[in-house]
């Protein structure tokens, strides 16, 4: 679950950047 919890910051913090792509989550979010 921890893992899965820093991928979800991780991928909420790069979105909020002004990126010409979005993020987000799959079924591998939860691995390494």
């Amino acid at each position: 679950m921890k893992i899965f919890r820093q991928n979800v910051r991780y991928i909420n913090t790069r979105n909020r950047a002004a990126l010409p792509y979005k993020m987000k989550l799959n079924k591998f979010a939860d691995r390494t």
